[in-house]
């Protein structure tokens, strides 16, 4: 999807300046548009704080969401991101 790309490239600084924050910007509207990449990319941002304000429960919803499309490796790159007992404590509302 373009707007994930672009917030790639803006993460990356690559054709563009530099700039975390542009970068969440576009991960935040291609992950609200479903794509499980987007909400990857988008949980990742959040999880090491760029662009956003640090939240590993958030960053938690997104991995989850992204989890949850039957993407294999979304469901493998959740487990792999943290201990699973670590992201429990941050949304213990999920099962």
């Amino acid at each position: 999807m373009a707007q994930d790309l672009l917030g790639i490239l803006y993460g990356e600084g690559k054709g563009v300046a530099q700039s975390w924050a542009e970068a969440a910007k576009w991960h935040r509207r291609a992950a609200d548009k479903g794509p499980a990449l987007a909400q990857h990319d988008l949980g990742d941002l959040y999880d090491q704080g760029n662009g956003v304000a640090e939240e590993k429960a958030e960053a938690f919803n997104w991995f989850l969401k992204a989890a949850r499309q039957d993407d294999a490796i979304r469901q493998f790159n959740l487990v792999r991101q943290k201990d699973v007992r670590e992201w429990r404590r941050c949304a213990p509302e999920h099962p």
